[in-house]
């Protein structure tokens, strides 16, 4: 379903099915994560925003199993958001569990996108590639309050960021893992990293930066 003009759209309790291409200012709010899930289905993507000026907002649901394949024109990244073309993403008070992709499978943002997550849980996400919860190419993240749970990638387990500047405050990871060799919660490329108030607990990498690379 495409959403090219500007406005609101609201999903009741229950769970919901579908993949929203987006190009316009929308908000998709839910009446809370532990009730309003919406779910790719194991087969899609469930959000993508594009184009500059164009914003997305996410609140108060859960975006569950939403799966990017490689041939989607992505190289199958993002399972459960993706943020391309200097568009912008705010989310907040979500859930964002048991997605897959090649890269990026929980948020994917490319281009001169800017990401910003308050108050969120990425939970159980898992990338073939990098970034088990989130990934960022040449664009702008700023995590805050926000909660990193078993995620899981060939590099950067929780989080990877490339030529990005990017703020995390105030954020836990905790059991995620680098299959491969650097950044079990974090890693980044190429940028500046701040990090304030932040605990790590058992991440693992099999090389090395546990915690961060």
């Amino acid at each position: 379903v495409a959403l090219e003009e500007d406005g609101t759209l609201h999903l009741c309790r229950g769970l919901w099915f579908g993949f929203l291409a987006i190009r316009a200012r929308v908000v998709i709010e839910g009446e809370g994560a532990e009730s309003t899930v919406l779910s790719g289905g194991e087969t899609a993507t469930i959000l993508q925003v594009s184009g500059e000026g164009n914003r997305l907002e996410v609140r108060d649901l859960t975006l569950d199993r939403g799966a990017a394949p490689a041939e989607d024109g992505n190289s199958g990244s993002g399972g459960a958001l993706r943020c391309l073309e200097g568009s912008e993403v705010l989310i907040e008070r979500a859930v964002i569990s048991n997605n897959t992709g090649y890269d990026g499978a929980g948020v994917f943002g490319r281009d001169g996108c800017d990401i910003e997550v308050h108050e969120t849980d990425f939970l159980n996400n898992r990338s073939l590639d990098d970034g088990g919860a989130f990934r960022v190419n040449r664009g702008r993240a700023t995590l805050v309050d926000t909660r990193f749970i078993g995620n899981a990638a060939k590099d950067g387990g929780g989080l990877i960021f490339h030529e990005s500047e990017v703020l995390v405050e105030g954020c836990h990871f905790e059991d995620n893992f680098s299959t491969d060799s650097q950044g079990g919660a974090i890693l980044q490329y190429f940028g500046p990293l701040t990090v304030r108030d932040t605990t790590f607990v058992a991440n693992h990498s099999l090389v090395w930066g546990g915690a961060l690379s």
